[in-house]
């Protein structure tokens, strides 16, 4: 059996792991959850703030079970947030998850089978390096979802790097004036690293790319 192949970062039994994981199921309960946690879930949450908080604004971490949880949570912060805005604005080639509401997110119709269009999601296209006004394009489709949808946008939900959309990457200068604009029309700013978290030289890309001080 397998899963999650796009978290996996320690590799196939890592010994450390297997350790790690026979003394807390000999010690302690084997499944740590909202309901029942104990002092390891308390401190691996302190040490993720603890990293995420050197170069972000983010001071709170909550565990659950999946990517696709992560962002169904991430969204239901961003809604009440900026209840009633229920807009999404995304990027062209994302992969956000494959529950209901992730995968009207994600741009892959192959996910979406026989699903309904829930009309929520607006698209701009991923940074394009073979296009020299790539960034410019995206600032411009940005600008009209917003004032298509005045005050009907909750969150900004982008990948630093976009895996399943095909390895894309882009420079801080693209992210820059979209985050702005989120700013100015008090849109939240959502960043999906559920495959990029340890694979990018730091332990958050919004560090690789210094984009700390905008992820809500």
């Amino acid at each position: 059996l397998i899963n999650g192949i796009g978290i996996h970062l320690m590799g196939h039994s890592h010994p450390e792991v297997m350790a790690a994981s026979i003394s807390g199921a000999l010690t302690d309960i084997l499944v740590q959850g909202n309901l029942q946690p104990n002092e390891e879930y308390l401190k691996l949450n302190k040490k993720l703030v603890d990293i995420a908080s050197r170069k972000s604004r983010l001071r709170h971490a909550w565990l659950t079970t999946s990517g696709s949880m992560a962002n169904e949570n991430a969204l239901k912060m961003a809604r009440q947030k900026n209840s009633p805005a229920r807009k999404i604005i995304a990027m062209n080639a994302a992969f956000a998850g494959r529950t209901t509401m992730m995968a009207e997110i994600t741009d892959n119709p192959a996910f979406k089978q026989g699903l309904p269009e829930y009309h929520e999601v607006l698209r701009i296209p991923f940074y394009d390096k073979n296009d020299p006004h790539s960034i410019e394009k995206s600032v411009a489709l940005f600008k009209e979802h917003v004032d298509k949808n005045k005050n009907d946008i909750c969150a900004f939900i982008f990948e630093p790097m976009q895996g399943e959309g095909g390895y894309n990457v882009a420079p801080r200068e693209y992210f820059l004036p979209l985050f702005e604009l989120c700013r100015e029309n008090k849109i939240a700013i959502w960043a999906d690293e559920v495959q990029t978290f340890c694979r990018t030289g730091e332990f958050f890309a919004f560090e690789t790319l210094d984009l700390g001080d905008y992820i809500d």
